[in-house]
């Protein structure tokens, strides 16, 4: 897809902006983004910032919705 097209589905006024939007947010372009340090950045920056030990153990929390099987 195209970054004009994204910026739309996603409800930016252009891709200028999406641009511009992820990168403050993430630290790199969507140029950088693309490539596979660029992923391995963002999926980093993602995790230390989501996958906090308070955030985990709600997930723990939801362990019994989940049925386990072999």
């Amino acid at each position: 897809m195209t970054t004009a097209r994204v910026a739309f589905l996603l409800g930016y006024s252009s891709n200028g902006n999406l641009c511009r939007a992820f990168r403050a947010l993430m630290g790199v372009t969507l140029s950088e983004a693309s490539t596979l340090e660029g992923r391995l950045h963002v999926i980093t920056r993602i995790s230390s910032e989501v996958l906090t030990p308070k955030y985990l153990s709600r997930w723990d929390a939801l362990d019994p919705l989940f049925v386990r099987v072999a």
